[in-house]
């Protein structure tokens, strides 16, 4: 499942260009999800579009230590690192909250921290298929909504920006990010080079 926002706010030809690059990345997201090989297109990591970067992102809870951890990856179009960041939660998310408001504050803060990027036509990966739904059905009942509607007014800062859900095994370096943040004080981000404990996730994505 995949939701995408095109940003308006922009002159004709770089409307007409977003168009056109949309229409190719819903294409291969299309395909991706309705042939029979769909099941293994969401269990793994895949390069995003030509033209396009790729952000996966994810969260973990440690209840003991009573703690939240985010984890973002931006990769290139061929698959090469591009930048990483860990980020612990400092506001407080409660085991009932979190299968939903915290899957969706990963993404509002992942936008957040590539904004300033200059990056045009982003592909989100996450495996919280309860925000991808709640992208397609806007309203403002609960704190979960809020979130979601902070992230739509996010998606209006890009040229292009497109939500896919992907199983967890797509989203490994992500989620190990998001584990190792949960015992940091504030956040790590990592330019040009990966963390070490990385390095064997990110060489086998590239080699699918």
């Amino acid at each position: 499942m995949a939701v995408i926002f095109i940003s308006l706010h922009q002159d004709a030809g770089a409307v007409v260009d977003g168009a056109r690059s949309y229409l190719e990345a819903w294409t291969r997201i299309h395909e991706s999800i309705i042939t029979p090989s769909s099941q293994n297109d969401l269990s793994c990591w895949r390069k995003p579009p030509p033209g396009w970067v790729k952000l996966n992102v994810d969260a973990a809870i440690n209840k003991g230590l009573n703690s939240t951890g985010l984890g973002f990856i931006l990769c290139n179009e061929d698959g090469n690192f591009l930048a990483a960041k860990e980020q612990k939660w400092s506001e407080e998310i409660g085991p009932t909250r979190f299968t939903s408001e915290a899957e969706a504050i990963r993404i509002r803060e992942a936008l957040k921290w590539i904004k300033v990027m200059n990056v045009d036509r982003v592909q989100i990966e996450t495996d919280a298929l309860l925000v991808i739904q709640g992208l397609n059905n806007p309203k403002l009942i609960s704190s979960f909504d809020l979130v979601l509607e902070d992230i739509r007014k996010l998606a209006n800062d890009f040229q292009c920006i497109s939500f896919m859900f992907v199983k967890r095994s797509a989203n490994t370096t992500a989620h190990l990010l998001a584990r190792e943040a949960v015992f940091i004080a504030d956040c790590i981000i990592w330019a040009s080079l990966p963390p070490s404990f990385l390095y064997d996730v990110l060489t086998l994505d590239n080699e699918i």
